[in-house]
């Protein structure tokens, strides 16, 4: 395990860090959307232009049902897989495919400062934990995911496990969101935010607590995540801000919620 987290799991999220799109804002003063092919339909988002160029879409009145499809997807994808891990890397999976052949999905759910203002725009704060840059964003992030996922929601249970997940992933975009304003009051220029890795970091810090909690050997996670910080520090394209809300909510989902394990004599583990 520790050889694991040494070497895969802070290579993968260090790798896959949750990205900052390097793009100007979506401008929608164009009226005709014009889509062009594909030349690499698996090579990544490849009608950027046509998400950026197609008409502003009338709100409706109904735009709470992505709670109740966000629940129904996320039903059918454990029922298929058997594991919260394996369901969250399938619907991470089948999102960015969406995202290839359908640029509108990803127009509607990066992170925006402007999100929880503008009307219907509330399904970002967990949309955009579910959209990545490209296959390799993509690719580490779900690696990353995958191995410390199943070291945690083994000892956490599976309803733990997805509250300290969406937990984490809703932490990291309130946390970027703050970020933008903060940075768009001052002038800045707004970058918009897509990836998986803020719930991937409050994944992996609620897995440092639980050690912490019973004594088990944490000093590598620790390391691996002050790594990954300073790093994404280094780097523009990375949300550092939303990489910490998510870190944050993770340990304080493991510290109020997370499991408690004694030894009893005889060396049985009760929960």
């Amino acid at each position: 395990v520790a050889a694991a987290l040494r070497f895969g799991g802070t290579v993968a999220v260090l790798a896959g860090a949750r990205r900052r799109r390097a793009q100007p804002r979506r401008q929608r003063r164009f009226p005709t959307p014009t889509a062009r092919p594909s030349w690499e339909p698996f090579g990544g988002v490849y009608a950027r232009d046509w998400a950026m160029r197609r008409p502003a879409k009338q709100v409706t009145a109904k735009y709470w049902l992505w709670i109740p499809a966000f629940v129904v997807a996320l039903a059918v994808a454990y029922a298929s897989t058997g594991t919260w891990t394996d369901a969250l890397i399938a619907l991470n999976v089948l999102s960015f495919l969406v995202q290839c052949y359908y640029p509108a999905w990803e127009d509607e759910g990066v992170l925006l400062s402007d999100t929880l203002k503008t009307p219907g725009s509330s399904h970002r704060l967990f949309l955009s934990a579910f959209l990545h840059a490209g296959w390799y964003h993509l690719g580490a992030n779900m690696f990353g995911l995958w191995q410390i996922g199943r070291l945690v929601e083994r000892p956490f249970g599976p309803g733990r496990f997805l509250m300290l997940y969406l937990a984490s992933a809703l932490g990291s975009a309130a946390a970027s969101l703050w970020g933008k304003r903060f940075a768009a009051a001052r002038g800045r220029e707004e970058l918009p935010t897509v990836g998986a890795s803020g719930g991937v970091f409050g994944v992996m810090v609620a897995l440092l607590v639980f050690r912490w909690r019973h004594g088990l050997p944490f000093q590598e996670l620790w390391l691996a995540f002050v790594l990954n910080v300073a790093v994404g520090a280094l780097s523009s394209s990375v949300d550092n801000v939303g990489h910490l809300g998510g870190a944050a909510s993770g340990a304080l989902v493991a510290l109020l919620w997370g499991p408690r394990y004694v030894f009893l004599l005889g060396g049985v583990l009760v929960r």
